[in-house]
């Protein structure tokens, strides 16, 4: 399985993306409707770490 060692564009902490087995990456337990993720990939250039997808998702929130 493919794991790879990450730097969270937003907040710039190390984190481990497990793209290789997504139901065991730190993402998967921030839930995410098309248009947030629309708007996380319009945004940042690679994943965020699981705190910051959680903030963003607020963040959002308030904005729609």
């Amino acid at each position: 399985m493919k794991h790879e060692a990450k730097q969270c564009p937003r907040c710039h902490s190390e984190f481990e993306c497990k793209v290789g087995n997504i139901h065991l990456c730190q993402c998967s337990g921030v839930s995410l409707s098309d248009a947030e993720m629309e708007y996380i990939q319009n945004h940042y250039d690679d994943c965020l770490c699981a705190r910051c997808l959680s903030v963003v998702k607020q963040e959002i929130i308030s904005v729609i």
